[in-house]
């Protein structure tokens, strides 16, 4: 008597088990070759999925706060507040080497000139969490980054920030604020606009398989692997923000 043969699904999923197990073995030869699988009985599972099975990104919009109405001439105030959150990341991001590109728009964007330029980034963790190694969450902080024009042509000022700072899971808020000083180098026909815009960032994180331990075995990550963290810049434009022209070009105050 002969036996039936195996049915079209039995042998896909025979051969599909296979694939996912070679997959599994080729991404974790390499891993292990590069030093990234920890030791530990799930190291290399939670090595190998978490890199290339989940999205790490830091999307940076332009946030509520964001000013809008008309800029005072030869004043350094705020420019855009921009929205900072970080997804798909298990212990935290680092941004750094942002680029913000400052537009001065209007018939007279050769007669006004913007400088002076500064940074800050404020941040506050969800009360209740528990970040990292045991660092607990509802924690405030304000980090300054020194801003350097990097390239100017008509119109157009590039600044670069410099130093990085911290975007934890699911924190409460994050702003990066960008500052200048507007100011007209001579009469103008038409009162001149500024607007600061989020060019580009770049951004570091970890993967980490969670092990709890420590007080209540309340905390703890373990098995880390470096994650490929992408930068959204989508909507990263503050306002288009007037600048008053002031006492002495023949103008009333606006």
């Amino acid at each position: 008597m002969k036996k039936a043969p195996e049915s079209a699904s039995k042998r896909f999923g025979s051969a599909g088990t296979l694939f996912i197990i070679g997959l599994i073995l080729a991404a974790g030869s390499f891993l292990l070759a590069s030093g990234t699988t920890s030791a530990g009985g799930n190291s290399l599972l939670a090595s190998i999925f978490f890199p290339f099975f989940s999205s790490s990104t830091v999307t940076i919009s332009r946030d509520a706060s964001s000013p809008w109405g008309t800029l005072a001439n030869d004043s350094h105030q705020t420019l855009a507040v921009f929205s900072v959150r970080a997804t798909g990341v298990t212990h935290g991001a680092t941004v750094s080497g942002v680029r913000a590109k400052i537009n001065v728009s209007g018939t007279t964007y050769t007669h006004l000139s913007v400088g002076a330029f500064s940074a800050s980034y404020r941040y506050c963790t969800t009360a209740g969490t528990i970040y990292g190694y045991g660092y607990p969450g509802g924690l405030c902080g304000i980090i300054w980054l020194p801003a350097f024009l990097a390239r100017e042509s008509d119109g157009v000022y590039t600044v670069s920030l410099d130093g990085s700072f911290p975007v934890y899971p699911n924190q409460q808020s994050g702003q990066l604020t960008i500052l200048g000083t507007p100011h007209y180098t001579q009469a103008p026909s038409a009162r001149g606009s500024v607007r600061a815009t989020i060019e580009s960032a770049n951004a570091t994180g970890d993967q980490c398989h969670t092990i709890h331990y420590g007080y209540k075995d309340r905390y703890g990550y373990s098995e880390c692997a470096p994650a490929t963290v992408s930068v959204g810049t989508w909507w990263a434009s503050g306002n288009t923000l007037p600048v008053s022209i002031p006492y002495g070009y023949a103008y009333p105050r606006q």
